[in-house]
């Protein structure tokens, strides 16, 4: 009998016991579930069991599960890293964390599962599409997932943003792999700096030699400890007022009973973060007019001196 991998919603119970059942999360799980329908098309036409895909994605959602308060211990101590960097340099911002919430995780690596079953359908001369799935590996997934655990950094200033990204990635406090300009300076395509999102994504790792990393690997499986403990962390940096546009934009987006947002949506969302960026400039010149203030009765105190 066929069947689709799909969450059921959180104030239910899984039908059946095939894949992993809810219990071992704060905030619920999803499961595998017979004769189920997808009730968001847009995220969970998933290929069909059998396929190494489809089983590795069932796995790495109950270790997920299993190993949650793992995932979100090592985001805390990221949190903590990033407050001390910050504290040193007296630079405010709103400091936060977190494990990846189950539920959105499913979504995604099924989404992206089955993005993949369909360029592959439909461009089966590409080398990439030809003879293997997209996820053959556990490590496959994580690598393909760079938000498992994640700090948010909403600063203030904006004018800020780059000195915190350069701090981050010095290598004192992590392992510095990468860092992604939103939106990307190099796409042809500059709508999205108009009125869209924009933020600087910091990927790092824990240092392999640091006592938080050893404290994490107490417990963990011996198979297992390696690949969690050098998963990615993503570190997004932002103003606090782009924090906000982008919670409204990602938590909304996800209840539209459409599964994509109308024109009219998509137009108060442009709104919104036009107005936010409004504030942002705002808020730089007020700060600006206050230095230069501060500035200005510097300088008289020091020539009555």
């Amino acid at each position: 009998m066929e069947y689709y991998p799909t969450p059921t919603m959180y104030n239910e119970s899984p039908p059946s016991k095939v894949g992993f059942s809810p219990g071992n999360s704060p905030r619920g799980v999803t499961a595998w579930t017979k004769d189920a329908k997808p009730p968001f098309d847009r995220f969970l036409r998933a290929p069909k069991p059998g396929t190494s895909s489809v089983k590795l994605i069932e796995i790495f959602m109950e270790d997920y599960i299993a190993n949650y308060d793992y995932y979100a211990r090592i985001a805390k101590i990221s949190e903590d890293k990033c407050r001390i960097l910050l504290d040193a340099y007296k630079i405010p911002a709103v400091i936060t964390s977190r494990a990846k919430d189950p539920k959105r995780l499913h979504q995604k690596i099924i989404k992206r599962a089955y993005e993949y079953t369909e360029q592959r359908k439909n461009n089966p001369t590409k080398r990439e599409y030809i003879n293997e799935e997209r996820y053959t590996s556990m490590e496959d997934i994580e690598a393909d997932l760079c938000d498992l655990c994640g700090v948010r950094v909403a600063l203030y200033f904006r004018d800020q943003e780059k000195v915190v990204g350069e701090l981050i990635a010095d290598g004192r406090f992590f392992d510095y792999k990468e860092t992604r300009s939103h939106p990307d300076p190099e796409s042809k395509d500059k709508s999205r700096e108009a009125y869209g999102y924009r933020a600087t994504h910091i990927r790092v790792g824990l240092p392999s030699a640091t006592k938080e990393r050893e404290d994490i690997r107490v417990g963990l499986p011996s198979a297992t400890k390696e690949r969690k403990l050098a998963l990615t962390i993503e570190i997004q940096v932002a103003s606090l007022l782009m924090h906000v546009w982008s919670e409204i934009n990602h938590d909304l987006g996800y209840k539209t009973t459409k599964g994509t947002l109308s024109d009219e949506q998509r137009q108060i969302l442009r709104d919104i973060n036009g107005h936010l960026r409004k504030g942002e400039e705002m808020i730089e010149g007020f700060k600006k007019s206050l230095n230069k203030e501060i500035d200005s009765e510097t300088t008289q105190q020091r020539s009555h001196t």
